[in-house]
């Protein structure tokens, strides 16, 4: 299967044109054996569609992309692990939604959702991410026992409810632009927003893993996610001036506490922490181009482990 090509134009756009866009698919699944799970679902989940991408793209056979020739042309190495790509810094164009059940022991037919969210030109890749949720739930399963489970239903989340999808992907693939993020707060202009973390938020500054919380570092890591994301998969770089005023921002009533969240996979038997900040924070003197950018993070997440569903927030 020939890898689509992230998107690089570089051509002049006004800050607020509505070329972001994301596509959101609301996956069933109904478990078909009891078992264990993990506490939080989103790197079984992950791992579970990696393995089945890998095996219905790749033609190498090969265990690792590392030293593959295909590696830059690969459409899995470009769906799901660019970052592997030499030579190249380029962040994955999804991100998974784990349920938030918590429950760890799970039964036979047991039902729950995830979602998936695909920015900009990958979308055009989702009948492939169909297909993969099948080949994972026939084929590998989730967790260490490996718990099968077949998909129920694929929805197409778009702003004005969810629309039900065709596993073959035939039909218009539903899209929400950054255009209907701002009518849907047009009439919003709310001077202070309260942000609910709520998965775990982890950051980096000046190349360091932050231990404090500013409005300005928040909304500095959205702008550098929302620019990077513009800048591989929208066309024509929508947000490639995009700047914003921090200076008059104020981060208040902060109630955060650092969680530890550690991953395991099947390739690498050292545990992974995915922890970071949850809670929340009000961010006062927020202006609606400032609040238009909050609200459609909410779609996009910010900061490390994005892959998992890390980053999540709700803004009110």
């Amino acid at each position: 299967m020939q890898a689509f090509k992230p998107l690089k134009q570089a051509l002049s756009h006004n800050f607020g044109m509505p070329d972001f866009t994301l596509s959101r698919f609301q996956i069933t699944i109904k478990l078909l054996q009891s078992g264990i799970l993990p506490h939080y679902k989103g790197s079984c989940l992950r791992g579970a569609l990696g393995h089945a991408l890998r095996d219905i793209t790749c033609s190498s056979g090969r265990h690792s992309c590392g030293g593959c020739s295909e590696i830059a042309r690969c459409l899995f190495t470009t769906l799901f692990k660019p970052d592997q790509i030499p030579g190249k810094s380029i962040p994955a164009p999804y991100l998974i939604d784990p349920p938030a059940m918590k429950e760890t022991f799970v039964t036979a037919g047991t039902e729950f959702s995830f979602t998936l969210t695909l920015f900009g030109s990958a979308a055009e890749q989702s009948s492939v991410w169909f297909k993969a949720a099948q080949v994972a739930g026939s084929k590998f399963g989730l967790g260490e026992e490996r718990i099968l489970f077949e998909v129920v239903k694929v929805s197409g989340a778009t702003q004005d409810g969810e629309l039900l999808i065709p596993l073959n992907g035939s039909e218009e693939i539903p899209k929400i632009t950054f255009e209907d993020v701002k009518k849907h707060c047009a009439s919003t202009d709310p001077c202070t927003v309260k942000v609910c973390l709520l998965t775990p938020l982890k950051f980096k500054d000046r190349n360091e893993v932050s231990s404090t919380m500013s409005g300005k570092l928040f909304l500095d890591t959205l702008v550098r996610r929302l620019k990077t994301l513009s800048f591989f998969y929208q066309p024509g770089d929508p947000f490639k001036e995009l700047s914003i005023d921090t200076s008059q921002v104020s981060l208040q009533k902060q109630q955060l506490r650092w969680v530890v969240l550690e991953r395991k996979s099947m390739s690498n038997p050292t545990a992974i922490n995915l922890g970071g900040y949850v809670g929340s924070f009000e961010l006062t003197n927020i202006t609606s181009d400032i609040f238009s950018l909050l609200l459609l993070g909410t779609y996009t997440h910010l900061g490390k482990n994005t892959v998992y569903g890390c980053g999540k927030y709700s803004v009110s």
